[in-house]
Parts: C-alpha cells; structure tokens; sequence
C-alpha cells in the first residue's frame, strides 16, 4: 500500500479512486481532516466505494438499509446519474 502524503500528490484532476486516513500522530497534532491518501482499484464507482465503507467499518445491516449498494455496482448500474 503506498500512502500519499497529501492531495498534491495524486494524479491531476483528482480524478483516482482513493481513500483518505488518518493516523495517530495526525490526531495527537489535532488535525482531524484526513491527510494520508492511498490511490486504490478496491473500487471503481461511488456504490461500490460504499460497499468497501461499510465492510471496513464493520456496519454488518447496511444492505437492509442501502439495498441497491454491492460490490458489483458499476456505472451501468446507478452510478451515472450521480456524478
């Protein structure tokens, strides 16, 4: 995994699918927004993009409650009209 330090770094555009962390010495400094940037292919649309959400924060029901959200969503699927 290789983690940008910042959102200069990552391609122009801010076009990449990407997830945002924190880390423990960022929270010790009192900055809460989330400065570390990892450029990923675990997703490739926003419902799938949620899907990865949910699983990595544990919500075990989130399909009850968003029932048109997997991992296999793509664009053809719903995305489009949201962008």
């Amino acid at each position: 995994m290789k983690i940008l330090d910042n959102q200069a770094s990552l391609p122009k555009g801010h076009n990449s699918f990407h997830i945002h962390y924190l880390n423990e010495t960022l929270l010790k400094q009192r900055i809460f927004e989330p400065k570390l940037i990892e450029i990923t292919n675990k997703f490739n649309t926003f419902h799938s993009a949620l899907f990865e959400f949910f699983n990595h924060v544990n919500i075990v029901n989130f399909i009850d409650f968003f029932p048109n959200i997997s991992k296999s969503t793509n664009v053809n699927q719903g995305d489009q009209d949201e962008r």
